[in-house]
């Protein structure tokens, strides 16, 4: 899958125009404030249905406006598909093809994007949240019944903690439901999880992008259900922990347990990468955990639009250019900014290279295209 263009309406600082992108290497260039990750949140936010840069659409808004538009053609095995998302201070309005899209599950995971910017070495150095967000973008993509069993864990814990910050005693029977739910959708989310976070320590090993090229590289996986255990368990034994666990639960005021507490730990040499590895260490395995995770979405013909916002910022000139040839190896619809455009000149290989300056983007140059 790929898009052919984007057309925005009061966006951020972006001109009301169309832009058009092949289905190979796309770079934009120009300085800093101009515009280029405005044009990548917009195509994420197509996509995945949110920004990688707030969690409140609303600010995508042009200054002084009401309302903003995003649209976008998407392609995949030669059939063209359309999405226009219109944000006001309400909320957003989904179109697919001409018609109102009333169920978001109808369109999460059929324009599959996957953004990487430099905030995303939380992947190694932040909490446990930045990393089941990593793997529930990689879920959606490849797992078919993923959305579904995230929408109905999330919104009976949430239904099981209001009880529980109530401090008072339920009916037995509506806590009892709502755990039925959690254990049904919380073990699928486990085992999805689970198995992704197992592709990936696979792929990651075969990674040679460290600088160090002897350092050994590991994902272990750890389990909300079952503490340091990396198992994923069976309905009945969850349902009968979330039933042990209610009193710890009401003193405390949440749900101590479950999948909402998942997490993985990334090791170098046998030391967990948070503490041990330096932050061009990090940002090298935030990266190759990336590229693990577009290369096996593309296996699954899934393929994700990727977007890379100023990620080679830290890099030296050779990482930069394994990072390169490590995107031309993978393949697929690439775009990324960067504010130095003279490697991705020098390279031989079909590319289009974009300036933006103020809010315009305009094309530079393109080859072998």
């Amino acid at each position: 899958m790929f898009i052919t263009e984007i057309r925005t309406r009061n966006f951020r600082n972006l001109a009301d125009e169309k832009v058009e992108f092949f289905d190979g290497i796309n770079v934009l260039t120009g300085n800093n404030a101009q515009g280029k990750t405005s044009v990548l949140e917009a195509i994420s936010i197509l996509g995945n249905l949110h920004s990688f840069r707030t969690r409140r659409l609303r600010e995508v808004i042009r200054f002084g406006e009401k309302n903003s538009d995003i649209f976008g053609k998407f392609t995949r095995s030669g059939v063209e598909d359309e999405l226009l998302i219109r944000i006001d201070g309400l909320g957003r309005r989904i179109i697919r093809s001409g018609k109102q899209v009333k169920d978001i599950a109808e369109v999460l995971g059929c324009f599959p994007v996957s953004s990487f910017s430099p905030d995303d070495i939380d992947i190694i150095k932040g909490g446990s949240l930045v990393r089941r967000r990593f793997l529930d973008k990689g879920c959606i993509t490849l797992f078919r019944h993923f959305f579904e069993n995230h929408r109905a864990y999330y919104k009976a814990l949430l239904s099981r903690n209001r009880i529980i910050k109530t401090q008072g005693v339920p009916e037995d029977d509506l806590l009892k439901s709502y755990e039925s739910v959690m254990a049904v959708s919380g073990i699928e989310l486990t085992k999805m999880r689970r198995s992704l976070v197992n592709i990936l320590r696979t792929s990651i090993r075969r990674k040679n992008f460290l600088e160090n090229k002897g350092a050994i590289v590991d994902i272990k996986y750890k389990s909300g259900i079952y503490s340091e255990k990396d198992v994923a368990g069976d309905e009945d034994e969850y349902r009968r922990l979330l039933f042990d666990k209610r009193s710890i639960d009401f003193q405390r005021g949440f749900t101590t347990i479950g999948p909402h507490r998942d997490d993985f730990v990334i090791m170098i040499d046998g030391h967990p990468a948070r503490e041990f590895a330096s932050q061009g260490q990090k940002r090298l395995l935030a990266i190759s955990m990336l590229l693990s995770l577009i290369e096996e979405t593309r296996k699954a013909e899934n393929t994700p639009v990727l977007l890379l916002d100023d990620v080679s910022s830290e890099l030296d000139s050779k990482n930069r250019r394994e990072l390169y040839n490590e995107l031309s190896r993978i393949g697929g619809q690439i775009l990324l900014t960067t504010t130095d455009s003279s490697l991705y000149e020098e390279i031989e290989i079909p590319i289009r290279i974009y300036h933006v300056e103020t809010g315009r983007c305009t094309i530079k140059m393109e080859r072998n295209i």
